[in-house]
């Protein structure tokens, strides 16, 4: 968890990673769940209830990619029973699934998950050593 004295809001902790990403060539989607009413034709749900904040994807060759999905909350922050079953639904299927709640954590994911030998992902240490 976080050094700091105090806790970050989820905004803060989102732009630290989503910047950290995009960085790293990252492609990142901002899912949102929400409703609409149409007039007399009823309500239309955009989005899937218990979706994941962002989907990640970072591009490979030949039409290819790495995919994760990102759910952001503040260090002492809950899941809701929703958001838990569809991150444990998605993950059954194979999904990378990954709640962040601070950047420190997340590196250390981040870090293991992608910046070793032979990942198709580049990682911090490619990026400086490759410019």
């Amino acid at each position: 968890m976080s050094a700091l004295p105090f806790d970050l809001k989820e905004r803060d902790i989102t732009k630290q990673v989503c910047d950290f990403l995009r960085a790293h060539r990252w492609r990142l989607i901002r899912m949102n769940v929400s409703k609409v009413q149409f007039n007399d034709a009823g309500w239309m749900q955009f989005g899937e209830s218990g979706m994941a904040d962002y989907l990640a994807l970072y591009y490979l060759p030949d039409s290819l990619a790495v995919a994760m999905w990102l759910e952001f909350k503040q260090a002492k922050g809950k899941l809701a029973r929703h958001q838990e079953l569809w991150h444990a639904r998605e993950r059954k299927d194979g999904a990378s699934v990954y709640v962040v709640r601070d950047y420190d954590s997340f590196r250390k994911f981040y870090d293991a998950a992608f910046d070793r030998p032979g990942s198709p992902v580049k990682g911090q240490r490619e990026l400086i050593t490759s410019q």
